[in-house]
């Protein structure tokens, strides 16, 4: 559950409210998807006008984007990320719950990895493999495998939040 709000000025943001005015948001896309198609359900205070969906969509992303990352960083620094495709293509795969591709991964590696793991989720990173590489102080890594773990299972949540708004 995420917190939404809107400040005494009428602008919308995604965090706590100082006021004690605004509410909360599951993350699944059903949810996601109500409160864009409806953004005047909002609660705010009754001078303050509602948010525009390109504002809260804008936020959304935003906030999702900026979880997953720091989600990513935090299962790296635990060691729950097996990277790079050779190490993955060789991890036993009941240590696995999730593996994660970057957007720009080959797809005859996307392809083997798959094949290897098919009881095992994946996802499609919205990043490059420059840019996953980066936040978990290596080079280019376009497969990331994860371990199961309360972080893991946060990212998890923010990718999904994530990919729904496109």
């Amino acid at each position: 559950m995420i917190p939404l709000g809107i400040s005494q000025e009428g602008s919308f943001f995604v965090g706590r409210c100082t006021d004690g005015r605004g509410q909360w948001l599951c993350i699944n896309s059903k949810c996601i998807h109500r409160i864009l198609k409806e953004p005047h359900k909002i609660r705010r205070k009754r001078d303050c006008p509602a948010p525009s969906r390109e504002m809260v969509q804008e936020q959304l992303f935003a906030h999702f984007s900026n979880e997953a990352k720091r989600h990513l960083v935090e299962a790296s620094k635990s060691g729950l990320i097996v990277h790079g495709s050779h190490r993955v293509k060789k991890e036993v795969k009941q240590n696995l719950c999730v593996i994660l591709f970057s957007t720009d991964s080959g797809t005859a590696t996307r392809t083997q990895i798959e094949e290897l793991y098919k009881q095992v989720q994946s996802w499609t990173f919205p990043l490059s493999s420059r840019e996953i590489g980066r936040l978990i102080g290596r080079g280019p890594r376009s497969v990331l495998a994860l371990q199961p773990s309360r972080r893991t299972q946060s990212l998890i949540d923010s990718l999904r939040g994530w990919v729904s708004l496109g």
